[in-house]
């Protein structure tokens, strides 16, 4: 039992993820330390949306961070066009991160002689069906579970990629719609 313990505690994927959760929160809490996403507009100009994809994609890998309205700011700030375009690519990078600390984290971890003792019926859900990698963009904290779900049981990167990017844009225009017609309303 130690050493099952002494070897998660050692995995590449682990500090992997924590790292990349640390970052994120350092990356939020310095945006609100400046006054939210339109300070960071109105401070960097030109670079504002660079800034606002590097803020969006590291606020993915945090647990809950689906749930930060990142689309609709996007849609507040550089309109329709622009911010879906911001809040999709957002989505397509931070997706790959969460796959590849999955995928590592699975490999440290033996997780397929773990899953061979998950019961039959569970081990039959198909995480791995596109149908499921695509609809998981359109449900809050549902997308992460998909992309940590593909990393882990082997699906391939391209698969995911796809599915992202199909799954990501109509939910990325919608937002981005929702929070320009937000700003004119106002």
């Amino acid at each position: 039992m130690e050493s099952r313990t002494r070897s998660w505690l050692r995995s590449p994927g682990l500090w992997s993820g924590v790292l990349a959760i640390g970052i994120s929160l350092a990356v939020l809490v310095w945006v609100h330390s400046i006054g939210g996403p339109a300070a960071v507009r109105e401070r960097y100009g030109l670079l504002a949306p660079l800034i606002s994809f590097a803020t969006h994609t590291v606020g993915e890998l945090v647990p809950g961070g689906d749930l930060i309205p990142f689309g609709i700011a996007n849609g507040t700030l550089y309109g329709v066009a622009e911010g879906a375009l911001i809040s999709w690519l957002a989505w397509m990078v931070s997706a790959a991160i969460q796959y590849l600390v999955a995928r590592r984290t699975a490999l440290d971890l033996d997780l397929a002689r773990r899953l061979e003792e998950l019961p039959a019926w569970l081990r039959r859900f198909p995480l791995d069906h596109p149908a499921f990698l695509i609809g998981a963009r359109w449900f809050p904290m549902v997308g992460p579970i998909a992309n940590v779900a593909a990393g882990a049981l082997g699906v391939s990167m391209l698969r995911l990629m796809w599915c992202t990017a199909l799954g990501a844009a109509p939910v990325a225009i919608g937002l981005a719609a929702f929070g320009a017609g937000m700003l004119r309303a106002l």
